[in-house]
């Protein structure tokens, strides 16, 4: 007997049936308990089990704790995986150890950071790395401490730190104010971000060298397009995402835009066109934008995602072409260019005659620009 709540006795079975299974003989507890009527059913379930398990494709002993995670998450870390993975690559960072692996985890993060994208990513990356590429349960015993206090502050840093993009019009309109304020170089700065979707320190680093001009007799195709090569491969820069010699064509989907660019690549030999600080170009952004009484946040970084979000918004172009334009790692990264709602909150927060104002300088920025732009 035994001590149950209450200061009751209850009898004690457990010991009682163990023996009795042993002196039977009696080795499987589900075929003594629910009897040999069940067997077939017992058959029928584990076979079915058997089937999963081998789909999964883990160890036996992980296969439980595997199916926790949905197959729709699975293929999310996996993905998240891939890019990371092939992120190292083209850095020729080293996996080779559970500490070498945190030690590219913090750099990939760094560089997503700072390129705006969302903590979640991070997370993908960290948890599906325990998830497809080791054997532990989680991420509970640190498994890869500096990545998580990496993706920690990551977070932290995130919160409340979303900020819309912006449509061309606004963009339009602060080109037309730099321009007719003797900021003409900013004027060019601004519409070129806009369409190449480059960061501003790759804008801040283009220079002559970085710009090919059409080849006008090598047939229509070439007639028009205008490049601009960052990271070049024979030089030791590379982008963020440790690409080199990424190509980009020029007012591709807004062919009205070229005019001002030809004539101000034409008119420019500089070594940088320009010559700026980041946090001068940020002022004078933040100056603009009270100047022209607009209620909106626009920085150089939010540039960098208003252009892709437009082009997206106006089925200008596709997801993966706006991720490859942008050199952005993940698809995840440009998912957010699906999102409608982020520019229609812009312009909710405008009156009706700034709407019209923006307009305005939509259909006119070229006009207006081309005949400023003088050597």
């Amino acid at each position: 007997m035994g001590r149950g709540f209450g200061g009751r006795h209850t009898p004690v079975r457990k010991r009682k049936l163990e023996t009795s299974l042993a002196d039977v003989g009696v080795t499987h507890f589900s075929t003594a308990k629910r009897g040999p009527a069940r067997s077939d059913a017992l058959a029928s379930t584990a076979k079915r089990r058997a089937s999963a398990f081998a789909a999964a494709g883990v160890e036996r002993d992980r296969y439980l704790r595997h199916i926790t995670v949905s197959s729709v998450t699975a293929n999310v870390y996996l993905l998240a995986v891939l890019f990371f993975e092939g992120w190292s690559r083209r850095g020729r960072a080293l996996l080779a150890s559970t500490a070498l692996v945190d030690r590219a985890m913090v750099e990939y993060f760094t560089v997503l950071f700072f390129d705006g994208e969302s903590p979640a990513e991070g997370r993908n990356c960290l948890y599906g790395w325990i998830f497809h590429r080791t054997s532990e349960d989680g991420n509970k015993k640190g498994v890869f401490p500096a990545a998580t206090r990496s993706l920690r502050g990551w977070t932290r840093r995130s919160r409340g730190s979303v900020v819309d993009p912006v449509p061309f019009g606004v963009v339009a309109m602060l080109a037309i104010f730099f321009a007719e304020n003797n900021l003409i170089r900013l004027a060019v700065f601004v519409l070129l971000g806009f369409d190449t979707y480059l960061r501003p320190s790759e804008l801040l680093s283009l220079g002559a060298s970085s710009v090919h001009a059409p080849a006008r007799r090598a047939g229509p195709m070439f007639a028009r397009s205008w490049s601009i090569v960052v990271a070049p491969a024979t030089g030791d820069a590379e982008t963020k995402t440790r690409l080199k010699d990424v190509t980009i064509i020029i007012g591709d989907v807004r062919p009205h835009l070229l005019p001002v660019f030809e004539k101000f690549f034409r008119n420019n030999s500089r070594p940088k066109f320009f010559n700026y600080e980041l946090t001068y170009v940020e002022r004078k952004f933040s100056d603009a934008m009270k100047s022209l009484h607009l209620p909106l946040r626009f920085t150089p970084h939010v540039l960098r995602h208003s252009g892709p979000s437009c082009d997206k918004f106006e089925g200008l172009r596709s997801l993966e072409d706006i991720r490859r334009r942008g050199q952005w790692a993940s698809p995840a990264s440009v998912q957010r260019y699906e999102r409608h709602a982020a520019l229609l909150r812009s312009l909710h927060k405008l009156s009706d005659s700034q709407q019209s104002a923006i307009r305005s300088a939509e259909l006119a920025v070229v006009d207006r620009i081309v005949p400023l732009l003088t050597k």
